[in-house]
């Protein structure tokens, strides 16, 4: 059949969608947040197009690797501040995986445009734009920013509020 995980004639791989059921998700979580996003049900496709912001550090052509190595994941678009010696060349090339089709680019909203949610490994100035593009397109922003001051914390948790986010920062040393 044409069921979850077949391949067509055509040789690719089509799934069904699913659905994931947040209904029972907790209207606020323990510091008191409401998440947007309970009561509600979203569609989940095979794929999940992830974009790197701050693409071509070592530790980003690492997450690039495990994204490019995970099923039902594709690298869909990475950036680097203007001036980046990466910028213009094959973000899996950067990587060390080979040819993906993506260019790395200095566009933050190319970046949020071609993808369903943005890992941003940049400066806090540039993270806290990135949050206001995440909640106006509503793509999930997973932050490892570091150096993050306090008021930019506090305006990343307000930003939460209306799209799926994920902070994971530290002081500098």
């Amino acid at each position: 059949g044409k069921g979850p995980g077949s391949t067509l004639g055509d040789g690719n791989r089509r799934d069904t969608v699913e659905t994931l059921d947040v209904a029972s998700r907790p209207v606020e979580d323990a510091r008191g947040l409401r998440d947007p996003r309970a009561g509600q049900e979203f569609p989940m496709t095979k794929t999940c197009r992830i974009g790197v912001a701050g693409c071509a550090g070592r530790m980003r052509q690492m997450v690039v690797r495990a994204i490019s190595a995970t099923e039902g994941c594709v690298v869909s678009a990475g950036t680097e501040a203007p001036g980046g010696a990466a910028i213009g060349k094959d973000l899996g090339e950067v990587a060390g995986i080979g040819a993906r089709g993506v260019v790395i680019g200095t566009d933050p909203e190319a970046l949020f445009a071609a993808s369903d949610a943005v890992l941003d490994f940049t400066a806090p100035a540039a993270t806290m734009k990135h949050a206001a593009l995440a909640a106006a397109r509503g793509v999930i922003h997973v932050v490892g920013t570091t150096g993050l001051a306090a008021e930019q914390e506090a305006r990343l948790r307000e930003a939460a509020r209306t799209t799926a986010r994920c902070v994971s920062s530290r002081p500098p040393r």
